[in-house]
């Protein structure tokens, strides 16, 4: 599944399914330090998309030192950052505050978002190429919680894209492509109990109840090695439902 080239941003950073930094002749080496990435991949996908304080940032990637040890720490990582990638890389605003540059650094998760908020919100499903930076550690307690976080949440809205595009090609009558949608949908991580109803709901209605019962296994078995815990009783029943036909 291709990702859109960005030729007014020569850095492409991908954090979906993987991490790869793209346009970059030592786009290598940089992945290689963790701290960096990490720290390139925050100010990537904060939320507020623009400036963050640094004591904000100093504090989640060095909560173990003091306010002024982990500036340092911060200023050093940023002068690497500019060094390896350019200097406009990453923007200061006074002494307090940093952002990407996104005139230079493009980034799929962002594209994501921003599908999924446009007019043609299936384009967030094809950007989605698997969980946020999987696997990846910084040895930073914050950001890892940081990044689970929002790991969970790109997760959620890729299957709500999903759910919602099944949802308009069942409304307009489109079963065959409403059916496809909601398999997609079915294969994606579920977590959220609430989402795995709908899209077994939703499977049953296009005429696939066993691709639903085994959405409901899925987490099942997600939910008892992760938690130890058993999906609700409003679930069970609903499987059982579909398993007698």
């Amino acid at each position: 599944m291709g990702l859109p080239f960005a030729p007014d941003r020569p850095l492409h950073l991908e954090l979906l399914g993987g991490i790869a930094l793209r346009g970059s002749p030592n786009g290598d080496a940089f992945l290689a330090q963790t701290k960096r990435v990490a720290l390139l991949a925050y100010l990537a996908a904060v939320r507020t998309r623009g400036y963050v304080r640094r004591d904000v940032i100093a504090t989640l990637f060095w909560p173990e030192l003091d306010q002024g040890s982990a500036r340092t720490n911060l200023r050093k990582a940023v002068f690497a950052i500019r060094e390896s990638l350019g200097a406009d890389v990453i923007l200061g605003r006074g002494d307090e505050e940093l952002a990407l540059n996104r005139e230079m650094v493009w980034c799929d998760l962002c594209a994501m978002q921003d599908a999924a908020a446009s007019p043609f919100p299936s384009r967030a499903y094809e950007l989605y190429k698997g969980p946020l930076m999987p696997g990846f550690f910084a040895d930073a307690p914050g950001f890892e919680q940081w990044l689970e976080e929002e790991r969970r949440a790109a997760e959620e809205l890729v299957v709500e894209v999903t759910i919602r595009e099944a949802e308009r090609e069942e409304k307009e009558q489109n079963l065959t492509v409403a059916s496809k949608w909601a398999r997609r949908a079915s294969k994606l991580a579920l977590q959220d109990e609430r989402m795995v109803r709908k899209i077994m709901n939703l499977l049953d209605r296009v005429s696939a109840r066993a691709d639903a019962v085994q959405v409901y296994e899925r987490y099942a078995r997600w939910l008892k090695e992760s938690l130890e815990a058993v999906p609700s009783a409003e679930t069970r029943e609903l499987a059982e439902r579909f398993r007698r036909g």
